[in-house]
């Protein structure tokens, strides 16, 4: 694992509210994937809109030794902008394709980056952690393939690494309006995901989630 890096996300209060925590690292969750591999793994470039399009998506099969019923906590991305971005989850794909355009996913979610420059040459970029376990929630299951990305604004960038993505995940960018893969150049986006066991989730949490129904 790489070094601890201190990331903000919410949970919930049994009040249904919400309150900043502190997530050390990936062993706040249940199941915790980075597309390079390792939890907060550090860019190496950026890129942006212009040089490799409107939005990146990772598509990636749960693996068969997960929790059964996982909830899907945070997403996080290494991006710096100051614009509002999307981000976005598609469950239960068919196969290891890109998923539907932009705008066809299941849950969407809008977030601002918390690095608010970046260049081509930036290194190292932070994580943003985009809570999508306030709205609707996302179960994921054992062997179910799914996708999450963001959207890239003009001014936006995402950092990168060169390779092959993790566990047999695919990645794909927007790019003149049809999902061009980054394989044939090596490109890895880097995003993460965090999960906690449905069952195994505290009272508080449980509370926060009684809600929203």
């Amino acid at each position: 694992m790489s070094a601890l890096v201190l990331v903000l996300i919410t949970v919930f209060t049994s009040a249904g509210g919400q309150v900043p925590r502190l997530s050390a690292c990936s062993y706040d969750y249940d199941f915790a994937w980075n597309t390079c591999g390792d939890w907060n793994h550090p860019n190496s470039y950026m890129k942006n809109q212009n040089s490799y399009g409107t939005y990146s998506v990772t598509v990636f099969q749960v693996p068969l030794e997960a929790d059964p019923f996982l909830l899907v906590e945070s997403i996080e991305f290494c991006v710096a902008g100051t614009q509002t971005l999307e981000a976005g989850i598609w469950l239960d794909l068919p196969d290891m394709g890109p998923p539907g355009p932009p705008g066809t996913e299941d849950i969407s979610v809008q977030f601002l980056p918390v690095v608010p420059q970046g260049h081509e040459d930036s290194t190292g970029v932070a994580y943003t952690p985009v809570n999508v376990s306030s709205g609707e929630l996302a179960i994921i299951h054992p062997g179910e393939i799914i996708a999450f990305g963001c959207s890239l604004e003009p001014g936006t960038y995402i950092g990168m690494e060169n390779g092959t993505p993790a566990d047999g995940a695919v990645t794909y960018s927007w790019w003149l309006g049809d999902w061009d893969p980054d394989a044939p150049w090596h490109w890895i986006p880097c995003m993460q995901i965090g999960c906690s066991d449905w069952f195994g989730l505290s009272p508080s949490t449980w509370g926060g989630i009684k809600t929203l129904f």
